[in-house]
């Protein structure tokens, strides 16, 4: 499964993670390998075409994982050892950062009032 998505700017960097390429003004990330670690931590199983709903719970939740390790040491992802992608919490912030990029991609356009 991979994910496409094209950032607002082309300025900003993408996360450093393996399975990263980036072409032009799009970013495609394979999440195959990264798919049981974010059921497991977000509780969201994606799909080919997950929602703006599913990219922002991920996001969100992989951001509190992170900022819980960062206070506390203790955090619903704390056994990375069974994850094979996942190396440490850098590709787990880098993962957050790609997620949250996705969201503002894809955030939905709002209609005029009239």
């Amino acid at each position: 499964m991979t994910l496409n998505i094209h950032p607002s700017t082309s300025t900003r960097e993408p996360p450093t993670l393996t399975t990263l390429e980036q072409t032009d003004d799009t970013w495609r990330l394979d999440l195959t390998p990264y798919r049981t670690f974010i059921a497991d931590v977000t509780g969201v199983e994606l799909t080919d075409s997950p929602s703006h709903r599913d990219l922002k719970t991920v996001q969100s939740r992989l951001e509190g994982c992170v900022e819980s390790y960062a206070r506390d040491g203790n955090c619903k992802c704390r056994d990375l050892g069974q994850y094979e992608q996942i190396e440490s919490y850098t590709t787990v912030r880098e993962l957050a950062q790609f997620f949250r990029v996705a969201v503002e991609a894809e955030r939905p356009v709002e209609e005029p009032a009239t």
